[in-house]
């Protein structure tokens, strides 16, 4: 065998491996197993789920009633008059 007739015959193995590989995968006949099991996997999630988390009204929680407190009154000052007012210090006795 030469080794130009070797060559062709490697190549075409290797075009024929690599056009066919991806058509291997499809040709099972059984493929449902791996969703049945990934069914099963998302039912045991959903029911270990719900036992967790139990559908229930939250729990009544009475809290002591708020003290009064009380501020103290704002400060106000009696407005300014308006005007000006004149100071004579004037002795007289």
């Amino acid at each position: 065998m030469s080794a130009s007739t070797l060559r062709k015959a490697v190549v075409a193995i290797g075009l024929a491996a690599v056009m066919l590989g991806p058509t291997v995968g499809t040709a099972r006949a059984d493929d449902d197993h791996w969703r049945h099991e990934q069914r099963e996997h998302e039912r045991w999630e959903r029911e270990r789920w719900e036992r967790e988390h139990q559908y229930a009204p939250p729990p009544v929680v009475y809290a002591p009633a708020p003290r009064a407190v009380y501020a103290p009154p704002p400060v106000v000052y009696a407005p300014v008059a308006p005007g000006f007012n004149i100071v004579l210090p004037i002795n007289i006795r």
